[in-house]
């Protein structure tokens, strides 16, 4: 039962539903408190307890990121929202919300997976309404760039230059880059230095402490 003070979640409560969460999401393993993730390959899987100002209530949202990119936290992307959760009505709805995160996740939270089926499952993110973001494409890249299949790194490519190359240029491009195909370029370098990838994985393993979390496969 929770404590729940004036309303506002306690952090005897967030302890606590913190550990509903896990059990609830078993497949995956508590890094910090309201945080609970899994590794499949280089990309961190994980929900977090996003809890709002005063601590009033918390939404679940799932994320992945990719540790073949330097990074100082976790990018929250494939992001997948759940419902807003007050004290009073965490017992009845963290389990359904559980399920519906589950059933909703872009990469699947458990076992072993195919890569295609990793693949599959960033194409579908891509068909969602409105994408604003271009991480998403690179992560999908460097993913297939770090599994060094050469067959699966032309796919990918393909769809991130097709789908990116009418994209306004001068928002997403030019500041860094200078231009659409110059972006590009920079990303292809990266995708086909595999052995730079496996090694920017390690160390970003080491820089998140990572080393104890459980890891799944990336298959054929």
């Amino acid at each position: 039962m929770l404590e729940g003070i004036d309303g506002s979640f306690t952090a005897k409560d967030k302890r606590a539903i913190t550990k509903d969460w896990e059990l609830a999401l078993k497949h995956l393993k508590k890094f910090k408190n309201m945080h609970m993730i899994n590794t499949v390959g280089p990309l961190v899987v994980g929900v977090y307890l996003d809890m709002a100002r005063f601590n009033k209530y918390y939404i679940p949202k799932y994320f992945v990121h990719n540790l073949c990119r330097e990074f100082p936290a976790f990018t929250s992307t494939l992001r997948v929202k759940g419902k807003m959760i007050t004290v009073e009505k965490h017992e009845e709805m963290y389990m359904r919300e559980a399920e519906f995160i589950t059933e909703q996740a872009f990469i699947p939270i458990s076992g072993d997976l195919k890569i295609d089926k990793i693949i599959a499952g960033y194409e579908r993110y891509f068909t969602a309404p409105n994408p604003t973001a271009i991480t998403e494409y690179e992560d999908l890249a460097l993913l297939c760039g770090w599994f060094k299949d050469h067959k699966r790194i032309e796919y990918v490519l393909n769809i991130v230059y097709n789908e990116l190359k009418s994209w306004p240029e001068e928002r997403y491009f030019v500041r860094e880059y200078g231009s659409f195909e110059a972006w590009f370029k920079n990303l292809e370098e990266r995708v086909w230095k595999g052995d730079e990838l496996d090694s920017i994985f390690a160390s970003e393993l080491m820089r998140h402490k990572l080393t104890k979390i459980p890891e799944r496969k990336i298959l054929f």
